[in-house]
């Protein structure tokens, strides 16, 4: 999709994603509203992504997964994705859910999955698991010469104005890809004492603020 806004647009009781986007560009979601029994929001490979006051009664998974993982039932390319801006989002109950899950995990080209310049201000209300996701998917494959798992990149990825409290108490924040260059948390408060997970990978530059 290409150039595409909804406005007040109001999900209810879907069973799978409220908002799916694959070959997406220049998409924007307003003051949107949703209640569903999976993600809130997925993404596949694309760019300039707006979400802005964004409120979600109920989401049983990831309230905003972008994903750059290549499934065998998706028939759409992946690709990477770059250039999102997700603005006050208000979350009032959660299952099982991240509250930003960001998978840059093997695109459809067979190489690394690249995740950049994604700035988030303001996440507030229940996460039902970790705040913050930045890792491999559990079903990432393998590079069949290495055997390495792939991880995928990560760049510019800044985080503010996060006020949650968690249903199940799990991690404020894990990392766990190959490489993360430039990522930022700003204003963070939690009912899990801002914990980070650092898995794996090189992380170049990490700035914490009042977390």
């Amino acid at each position: 999709v290409q150039n595409i806004t909804l406005n007040g647009v109001d999900i209810q009781n879907t069973q799978k994603y409220g908002y799916y986007l694959a070959e997406w560009e220049d998409v924007k979601l307003l003051n949107c509203k949703m209640n569903t029994l999976s993600d809130g929001i997925h993404c596949h490979g694309g760019s300039r992504l707006t979400v802005d006051n964004l409120h979600v009664r109920y989401v049983a998974d990831d309230i905003i997964a972008l994903d750059c993982n290549s499934w065998t039932s998706n028939r759409f390319s992946t690709g990477n994705i770059s250039d999102v801006n997700i603005r006050n989002v208000q979350v009032d109950s959660a299952g099982l859910s991240n509250g930003i899950a960001i998978f840059p995990g093997i695109d459809a080209t067979g190489k690394n999955g690249r995740v950049k310049n994604v700035y988030v201000d303001g996440l507030t209300g229940q996460i039902g698991s970790n705040t913050i996701w930045v890792r491999q998917y559990s079903t990432t494959p393998t590079d069949p010469e290495s055997g390495r798992s792939f991880g995928g990149y990560a760049e510019n990825l800044h985080f503010r104005n996060i006020n949650v409290r968690h249903g199940v108490g799990q991690t404020d924040v894990i990392l766990g890809i190959d490489s993360i260059k430039n990522i930022t948390f700003e204003n963070f408060t939690s009912d899990y004492q801002g914990k980070i997970n650092i898995e794996k990978g090189v992380i170049d530059k990490i700035s914490m603020t009042n977390m």
